[in-house]
């Protein structure tokens, strides 16, 4: 497939293509003398795809899996939401199965978890006093201190 990335754009620049409709009309003149040139022919003609075996679930390979904490009260939140595992196990952390179909499946290893969609805890609201924040107090030194006089202390055994 690289092949053909890589050459058919070359070949839109060579045809100097600028709309949509110009590239397929390109492509469909460019595609024959590709197939002709590349094309394999199989040593026996069929069709030899296997059937499914009927033990994969494809529904589950073709799932979103996400890994998720369990909570110390078997809570889960998963986008948003917060899901009530009502299966008592000890798991630390479960799988979140998304099918394409829009379903949701919470699993530890293969056992399937029965859970509630649940509301996420309000948020605890505390009556806070708003204190005004104290002036901050900047010390001054006294004039005769030794911090004005360069650290220079009366009597001494520095001198300059």
């Amino acid at each position: 497939m690289q092949a053909v990335q890589d050459r058919l754009v070359k070949e839109l620049r060579l045809a100097n293509v600028k709309t949509i409709e110009e590239a397929n009309e390109v492509l469909r003149r460019y595609l024959p003398i590709f197939n002709k040139k590349f094309r394999v022919e199989a040593k026996q003609p069929g069709d030899y795809h296997r059937p499914v075996d009927k033990r994969v679930k494809l529904d589950e390979i073709l799932s979103i899996q996400t890994q998720r904490c369990l909570r110390n009260d078997r809570t889960v939140v998963h986008r948003k939401q917060w899901y009530q595992i009502l299966t008592k196990t000890r798991a630390d952390t479960v799988t979140m199965h998304e099918y394409l179909n829009g379903q949701i499946a919470i699993k530890h290893g293969c056992e399937r978890l029965s859970y509630n969609l649940i509301e996420g805890p309000s948020p605890r609201i505390k009556s806070v006093s708003v204190r005004k924040p104290k002036p901050r107090f900047r010390h001054v030194p006294p004039k005769g201190s030794y911090w004005r006089n360069g650290f220079k202390l009366p009597g001494s055994l520095i001198t300059n």
